[in-house]
């Protein structure tokens, strides 16, 4: 499912995909940034290329849908709220986290190898 076909999808499963393209997406990534040593301009740029789908996409738009979701879910059952501001929380978090991963991929542009150790240690702790 692309994510065009996603929102035409069941609103759950629309998300479901979309949490399995983002893990596909992160796996691909930090595959190719634990190869620090052979890191080029061209891995750095789909990695920024990634990233920016992971803010711009997943960040945003599927979180605003999945926020609305757990909002209503929350009004459904109000024993809920708790785990459903605790995840807008996280949807927060990621969105500062993604932002913070394409600054460190602009530099990496510059110094490779040094920058390249810390976004490994970004990767593993997203999501």
């Amino acid at each position: 499912m692309t994510a065009s076909t996603a929102t035409k999808a069941h609103p759950v499963e629309a998300l479901r995909e979309d949490h399995l393209r983002a893990s596909r997406l992160i796996r691909l990534l930090t595959e190719q940034i634990e190869g620090i040593a052979r890191l080029t301009a061209l891995d750095i740029e789909m990695a920024q290329g990634i990233f920016r789908y992971m803010v711009d996409f997943v960040d945003r738009q599927h979180h605003a849908r999945e926020d609305l979701l757990i909002e209503l879910l929350g009004k459904r059952d109000p024993s809920a709220l708790r785990k459903v501001r605790q995840t807008n929380q996280d949807h927060d978090r990621l969105t500062n986290e993604g932002e913070d991963i394409l600054a460190v991929l602009a530099r990496l542009l510059e110094r490779p190898y040094v920058g390249g150790r810390a976004l490994v240690g970004r990767l593993r702790h997203y999501g």
